[in-house]
């Protein structure tokens, strides 16, 4: 092959990104596709597709266990609206990113030195980040949305902390202290 033909190498931190970027468009499309299929039958009540996109950006944070904000209506209740905060891990699902995670960390080990790896480790972890934080901020979803009502921090323990630090002083706190 000519020399001017040969492809160059990518640095690794840009193998890193793509490597990133294709595993969360995956796993994004494995839970778009079938909210647009129920969302094309009529299995929705809303009619509009930005609505359900966000419902599926939903989805796919609570497929990497994100607690996500949700709102009930209640027709005939004293309060018009019910705010609850839904945490699970649905374990199908999240294998699904996990393999595409393990495939793509092989190719990069592959690609790199043992000294070197650490670049395409950080291109990889920043734009899945990065993926996951424009997810995240776009405008939730009329039922719900990520994160813990009053917008105190993601993760569980840190979560259950906020939590008994709000508690209002007549009430105590759940959870040990």
């Amino acid at each position: 092959m000519p020399p001017l033909l040969r492809p160059l190498p990518l640095p690794l931190w840009l193998q890193g990104v793509v490597e990133a970027l294709v595993t969360a468009l995956i796993s994004l499309l494995i839970v778009l596709i079938p909210t647009l299929l129920v969302w094309v039958t009529g299995g929705f009540h809303r009619p509009r597709i930005d609505d359900v996109l966000q419902v599926g950006g939903t989805l796919w944070l609570v497929q990497h266990a994100v607690p996500v904000t949700v709102t009930t209506t209640l027709p005939s209740a004293a309060e018009p609206s019910l705010v609850g905060t839904a945490w699970l891990v649905p374990w199908g699902l999240t294998l699904v990113p996990l393999a595409l995670s393990w495939r793509a960390g092989r190719r990069l080990a592959r690609a790199s030195y043992r000294d070197q790896a650490w670049q395409a480790f950080a291109g990889a972890v920043a734009a899945y980040a990065l993926v996951g934080l424009t997810v995240a901020l776009l405008p939730a979803a009329p039922g719900g949305g990520p994160g813990p009502p009053g917008g105190g921090p993601c993760c569980p323990p840190c979560s259950s902390r906020a939590r008994r630090s709000r508690a209002p002083a007549g009430r105590p706190a759940r959870g040990p202290t």
